[in-house]
């Protein structure tokens, strides 16, 4: 391929994370249960990348290597492709499981709920003096959070005081520079463990050793008002955060979390109405299909009331926390 051809082509990194929000995009488009049910052709694909970016990518093998080899280099499965009479259908990778794979995943919908925190963190109901401290839980979607936050910080009110066990957070919140500055960063005691990106320890000590104003912190799972994770070292921590920790509590949801049957071997760490505040983003779509995530959240919603409906997000109070 000639060199002046090669810099028309987007970065392997670049590529990958198109690829994800074209995928996001589909999944609110189609209301399918899960994000890792969506198959796209590969030549809709090229189209797509043609409108979007004005480069035209005229191979599918070209885009394959490409993910190959960005796959290789993170040492991560990130998708799957089937060949068909019609040419290759591109999807997700069917095990998605370790933090680096989930960052990947419902990356609108992620920025969404983002934005939807700031403007609840903005529009703080409880006026207060000093520091804003803030927990923040494990999780990519947190993570994103943290992101939003530091893009932020010169137009919201400070300093900051900020608790996490997650490692995303404190790479984003933990950089040296003007963030340093705006941003006191505490960690707990533990080991690292790298699937789940956390500092695996007694972090319900920790936090409860600590006056929160807000605590953040997201689920994998959603089951008739019941929550869930994988990891049984989060159970612990999350439940503690819900019933031990001082502050608002806020659930952020992406809108996949909904499951027909808890898979085998999980304990809830809490109900979703004891949260003070939930999160979760808008279809910005017209004719958006019901997903099971809908269909499971509508009889819930009756435990909320509105407190923000914006176009890209919703922000719901328990009826409970009315007066908070």
């Amino acid at each position: 391929m000639p060199e002046k051809e090669q810099r028309h082509r987007l970065k392997q990194k670049d590529l990958v994370a198109a690829l994800f929000v074209y995928f996001s995009e589909e999944y609110d488009r189609r209301g399918v249960d899960s994000i890792l049910d969506i198959e796209i052709p590969l030549k809709e694909i090229r189209h797509h990348l043609l409108d979007r970016f004005g480069i035209d990518y005229t191979s599918d093998s070209w885009i394959c290597v490409q993910l190959g080899k960005y796959e290789e280099e993170s040492g991560a499965a990130l998708f799957r492709k089937r060949e068909t009479t019609d040419g290759f259908l591109l999807g997700i990778a069917p095990d998605m499981r370790t933090y680096f794979q989930k960052q990947h995943l419902y990356v609108t919908q992620k920025i969404k709920v983002a934005n939807g925190v700031l403007e609840l963190l903005r529009n703080d109901p409880v006026g207060k003096a000093g520091p804003i401290s803030i927990l923040l839980g494990a999780g990519s979607t947190v993570t994103r959070i943290a992101e939003a936050i530091a893009e932020s910080l010169e137009a919201m009110p400070g300093p900051w005081r900020v608790a996490t066990h997650n490692l995303g957070v404190i790479q984003t919140l933990g950089k040296a520079g003007p963030l340093s500055a705006r941003v006191e960063l505490s960690v707990p005691e533990g080991r690292v463990d790298p699937v789940t990106n956390l500092i695996i320890g007694k972090n319900e000590e920790f936090y409860g050793r600590i006056a929160f104003d807000w605590a953040v912190e997201g689920t994998s799972f959603l089951k008739d008002g019941a929550l869930y994770v994988e990891s049984a070292d989060e159970v612990a921590v999350k439940s503690a955060i819900i019933h031990r920790c001082s502050g608002r509590k806020v659930l952020v949801l992406t809108g996949h979390e909904g499951i027909a049957a808890v898979p085998a071997g999980l304990s809830p760490f809490g109900r979703i109405e004891e949260y003070d505040y939930i999160v979760l983003p808008r279809a910005s779509l017209e004719g958006a299909k019901a997903s099971r995530f809908d269909l499971s959240f509508r009889p819930l919603r009756e435990l909320f009331e509105p407190l923000v409906l914006n176009w890209n997000y919703e922000i719901l109070r328990t009826r409970r926390a009315k007066g908070k």
